[in-house]
């Protein structure tokens, strides 16, 4: 551990520490052993994942030494059997963290967290193969800070189809006041006081390869705060000035897809808000997709105001 690791060798590993940078420039083969501890990033500071040469772990885990510590990607790399996040944070810095193992238990978080937060395109984030998975949750942990933990969950409750091959990819990121930038794609927040009335971050969900699209819940988690001047900054709408005030049950609450033929669609049902969760000063929206989107953007709207998020979808 220490210093840069520069894999330009052919090199087959059973288990390593890394406390500096990997570089890799030749080719990297991971122990395939599950009793083994894969590659973990246990360094300080920044380090950083790069080199020329495409990397594939097995096992990966984050445990810097101090929570405030980041493993950056300079490219994109995959895990096709565990990545573990127990401290600090992996920033995939408009990078892909592809998931390659078809289960929930893909990724385990204890204490780490995924770093998106990239406000153009490409965004990066995390492209779980999910395949015809259902009735399991899919957490994707991603964190603003050490100290912000906003996971985002998929919930498949019928299967897609086919059985293998389906993946989603999922990003977010922190906006401004009046909600911009917008992700591709979107236009206008219109009917939302300048975007005053919208949650400060966006989602950008992308499913692909479904021949069948599945049911599902999705879950995500925002930075909440009761006063203007509460830190961590808050993500709620500026328009609503205490999230107490806002209704546990879907009444007043409703979510609208984006649809560029039409702008936005009529509400969906089925969902839930709930304050100060998974902690004090965060905030939890779920709602039921009948079958996931194959178009446009999904906005959430509060009292005829949208009060929201956005998800993008493919084709």
């Amino acid at each position: 551990s220490g210093g840069t690791v520069n894999a330009a060798l052919n090199l087959r590993i059973r288990s390593f520490n890394i406390g500096g940078n990997w570089s890799n420039g030749g080719t990297f083969t991971p122990s395939a052993n599950a009793a083994d501890a894969g590659v973990v990033f246990n360094g300080t500071g920044t380090k950083t994942i790069g080199g020329a040469s495409a990397d594939g772990f097995f096992q990966l885990v984050i445990n810097t030494a101090a929570s405030t510590d980041l493993v950056q990607l300079l490219k994109s790399i995959s895990v096709s059997d565990v990545a573990t996040f127990t401290q600090g944070g992996l920033d995939l810095n408009g990078n892909i963290l592809s998931i390659t193992s078809k289960a929930a238990t893909s990724i385990v978080r204890t204490g780490g967290y995924v770093k998106s937060e990239n406000t153009s395109a490409p965004y990066g984030g995390i492209s779980w193969h999910v395949g015809n998975l259902s009735g399991v949750n899919l957490v994707y942990p991603f964190g603003k800070s050490s100290t912000e933990f906003i996971p985002f969950t998929f919930r498949p409750t019928t299967a897609g189809a086919p059985v293998n091959g389906p993946t989603m990819t999922v990003s977010t990121y922190a906006t401004a006041n009046d909600n911009t930038p917008y992700p591709t794609t979107v236009t206008n927040l219109s009917g939302t006081s300048g975007g005053m009335s919208v949650v400060d971050r966006f989602w950008v969900i992308t499913e692909n390869g479904y021949t069948t699209r599945p049911t599902a819940t999705m879950t995500f988690t925002a930075v909440g705060g009761s006063a203007p001047t509460l830190r961590p900054p808050r993500e709620r709408p500026e328009t609503i000035t205490d999230l107490s005030t806002v209704a546990a049950s879907p009444a007043g609450i409703a979510a609208q897809r984006w649809n560029p033929a039409i702008f936005w669609e009529p509400a969906l049902p089925s969902q839930t808000f709930a304050n100060n969760t998974p902690a004090p000063n965060f905030f939890r929206y779920r709602y039921r997709e009948s079958t996931i989107s194959h178009h446009g953007l999904l906005l959430i709207s509060a009292h005829h105001s949208r009060f929201s998020w956005c998800i993008l979808m493919p084709e």
